[in-house]
């Protein structure tokens, strides 16, 4: 099978060889039907292996080196050293690989998701991919009006480790909030979902804005389905870093709200101010303070919403979309490397 460039606008799609043939969960078939894909290790410009987490450690440690501009593209998806400052024997190697391999690219669907306590930790050397899971409701279009403005439904997870608690400080502010184009519902953890559930899910995309909060994790399968449904994603999930950002300019096509709006470390905060307190605490954990953060002009949605179902398009749409754009993004960044 010859290296097929695949050319995507200006830049060629690099070429890739497949160390593993089960990727864990992350576009498996994506990658094993791609057209950029190579039978050997000598002609591909990056070599896909899985997966970077304790437990299977001792095959990166073996892994011949490659050069920096032809790295291994490293799934890191599972890798988790939260509890890492009881100085684990794993925790050192896995600390010591990241800093001594320059040829590995990690792969993952948030870069500081191996430490969900610390929104400033420095980021894995390497790309963001889409999270899992596609928009599967008839097509939306931009140019019709959403059939709501501001929607979320999901189950009221706080933060493994604590690390967020802005699901039920919204939950909080939204009980009792009732308006027809505004549809704000928190499910019991563990809850079953039904068909009936979907159908309701699915609807609720018909929308300007989606609320994506920092859920267990940072990221969230849902991303990618509001991302489907040409809705603008509202993200309060705070040092999250976002899919393919070497393509894509976010800040175009998204809100990004800080997790601090609604976290209790306010009270303490404000509470030396005495008098205001109450009063300003009520209207940050008031609905309409958040709904004011976006715009309602008709025009600037309908702007932002077009920028979204393009980078559907391109992108987000199909396995082979979302491995072409990491393939991208990650020649983007060893390029970028290289040449410093």
């Amino acid at each position: 099978m010859q290296a097929l460039h695949i050319a995507n606008g200006d830049v060629s799609t690099p070429s890739f060889f497949m160390l593993d043939n089960d990727l864990g969960k992350l576009y498996t078939s994506g990658f094993q039907r791609h057209p950029a894909r190579v039978d050997t290790l000598e002609e591909a410009d990056f070599v896909v292996t899985c997966c970077f987490r304790f437990g299977p450690l001792g095959r990166f440690l073996d892994l011949p080196r490659r050069s920096k501009a032809k790295p291994y593209l490293v799934m890191a998806h599972g890798l988790n050293m939260d509890e890492c400052s009881n100085q684990q024997a794993d925790c050192a190697v896995v600390e010591n690989l990241i800093a001594s391999r320059e040829d590995f690219t990690f792969a993952t669907a948030d870069l500081r998701d191996h430490m969900l306590t610390d929104n400033g930790a420095p980021l894995l050397p390497g790309v963001t991919m889409a999270p899992p899971k596609y928009y599967s409701g008839p097509p939306l279009s931009p140019r019709q009006d959403p059939k709501y403005f501001f929607t979320f439904r999901g189950q009221a997870n706080d933060g493994y480790y604590g690390s967020s608690h802005v699901r039920s400080q919204i939950q909080e502010a939204f009980q009792n909030f009732r308006s027809n184009d505004t549809v704000v519902e928190f499910l019991p953890m563990g809850h079953n979902y039904t068909a009936e559930d979907t159908d309701k899910y699915i609807d609720l995309l018909n929308t300007a804005y989606v609320l994506v909060p920092h859920g267990d994790a940072r990221w969230n399968y849902r991303f990618s389905e509001v991302i489907g449904a040409c809705a603008i994603p509202v993200i309060i999930a705070d040092g999250l870093t976002l899919p393919f950002e070497e393509l894509i300019d976010w800040k175009t096509a998204a809100v990004f709200l800080e997790e601090e709006t609604y976290v209790p470390k306010l009270n303490e905060k404000f509470s030396r101010k005495s008098g205001v307190t109450k009063a300003y605490l009520q209207l940050l954990l008031h609905p309409e303070f958040l709904l004011k953060q976006l715009t309602t002009s008709p025009a600037q949605i309908q702007e932002m919403r077009r920028r979204v179902c393009r980078i559907n398009n391109q992108y987000f749409s199909s396995e082979e979309k979302r491995v072409t754009a990491l393939l991208r993004s990650a020649a983007m960044r060893a390029h970028h490397h290289h040449d410093h």
